[in-house]
């Protein structure tokens, strides 16, 4: 069982996770007094711009913060190993597409859109996936529990979400320029 899904993460690890959860959270609020002292001349990228950045940023954050409290969701269900192995292969796309953004975004040829149709089709399967294990119960006649339900859609609506906002984040990024920030000043 994934660890994600399962909880057994250790002490040292929540108390990491729940720190970096939170400073998604804080960390625009700081960019944003920042990006009101800028010399829009200077940078050459309008503030709207860098608004748009820091604000979805933000919802990045945000969407991470409520998949953490939807995995962290008591449950007394199980989660069939289907669905497991995909919301585990999914989490490492996750993964992957964190470490792409933090290389790549600076990239000209880095492309959001790409990696929005690979996300769009991860999430329908995952969401083909829970339909079709729902058939399959009720044909066997034993079917999958309202709270199993419930559960089984919120995760799905919390993986959209972080999806979304991963994808409004690379957009935004893209329209930022950042070869202009990497550039020595002195």
């Amino acid at each position: 069982m994934p660890r994600a899904l399962s909880g057994e993460i250790t002490f040292l690890e929540r108390v990491r996770l729940r720190a970096c959860l939170q400073n998604f959270v804080r960390i625009p609020q700081a960019m944003l007094s920042i990006a009101e002292l800028m010399d829009e001349k200077r940078i050459g990228i309008p503030r709207k711009r860098i608004g748009e950045v820091i604000f979805s940023f933000e919802l990045l954050g945000e969407a991470l913060f409520s998949l953490y409290l939807t995995h962290k969701k008591e449950r007394n269900f199980p989660i069939p190993d289907e669905l497991l192995d995909m919301l585990n292969d999914w989490r490492h796309a996750k993964i992957a597409t964190f470490e792409l953004l933090e290389h790549k975004v600076f990239s000209p040829s880095f492309d959001p859109d790409k990696i929005q149709k690979s996300v769009r089709r991860r999430l329908q399967g995952l969401e083909h996936a829970i339909e079709r294990l729902n058939k399959q119960a009720d044909m066997e006649g034993q079917a999958v529990s309202q709270q199993g339900n419930e559960f089984f859609y919120l995760l799905l609506g919390r993986n959209r979400g972080l999806s979304n906002a991963m994808i409004e984040y690379m957009v935004a990024s893209k329209a930022i320029g950042w070869n202009k920030w990497v550039q020595p000043r002195f």
